[in-house]
């Protein structure tokens, strides 16, 4: 099997983004050229971004999502990860500048894979890797497609979840499907236990994923439009009914 040219972009984010990302390289027997984390809050910034987890979590589950924050800033970065595996870091504030369009093709990409990403890609930016564009999204699409697709699933009673690798085309999570890991929610999973566990099934999926794209078995399947199924950023309703449902953000 011959080995393609891995590109990973993400946020700098430390609580998910730096495990996601090592995950990733140590479940992938490919060559990974690269890796950008984005500013978190994406194009809005990272104080639009507290903002809006504070009116999501509420003053007592904010204070604790600083917290696990805070110690996860003082030990990991996505940097520190990449570095650790020998992987350059690539910087970027805006992954369609041309640019940084250019150097996924000096690198000469083979699959350019987002993960957690905060930014559209736009078509020259997914046109760029010489193989495939491909998305981890935490949700069964084509339900959930969007923001926050695991708490939406708990916010809608959903007892399977799961991880999605889709093609990326220029609308969110509208590409077609390669691969999907489904797992059942435990009654006292917390969101964050759910998250953790996306990304040890996110990797594992990945890892297939890049193998058939590598020996060119992969097989895409229609991810067909769901009515209502995108969500965007989760409103005091639907944090009601979360817990109303007796989910917990944290434990």
């Amino acid at each position: 099997m011959r080995h393609v040219k891995v590109f990973v972009v993400t946020q700098d984010e430390p609580v998910y983004a730096p495990v996601y990302v090592d995950a990733i390289i140590a479940a992938c027997r490919h060559e990974f050229v690269g890796v950008t984390a984005l500013p978190a809050g994406g194009t809005k910034g990272f104080l639009a971004l507290v903002r809006q987890r504070l009116r999501m979590y509420g003053t007592v589950d904010f204070i604790r999502a600083g917290l696990l924050f805070a110690r996860a800033k003082v030990s990991r970065s996505v940097a520190k990860v990449a570095a650790r595996h020998g992987v350059p870091t690539v910087a970027a504030v805006n992954v369609n500048d041309p640019a940084f369009v250019a150097k996924i093709r000096e690198l000469g990409v083979d699959v350019l894979v987002s993960v957690a990403a905060n930014q559209r890609f736009l078509p020259d930016l997914l046109a760029a890797p010489r193989v495939a564009a491909v998305n981890l999204h935490s949700a069964l699409l084509p339900k959930y497609r969007g923001i926050d697709g695991l708490f939406w699933a708990l916010a809608h009673g959903e007892t399977t979840v799961g991880v999605t690798a889709h093609l990326m085309t220029a609308g969110f999570d509208e590409g077609a499907i390669l691969g999907q890991t489904p797992f059942g929610v435990p009654p006292e999973a917390t969101l964050h236990d759910l998250y953790r566990e996306a990304i040890r099934r996110g990797s594992a999926l990945l890892a297939q994923v890049l193998d058939d794209l590598a020996t060119g078995r992969a097989a895409a399947h229609p991810n067909e439009a769901a009515a209502e199924s995108y969500f965007s950023w989760p409103t005091p309703e639907a944090v009601r009914e979360f817990r109303r449902r007796g989910r917990r953000f944290f434990g």
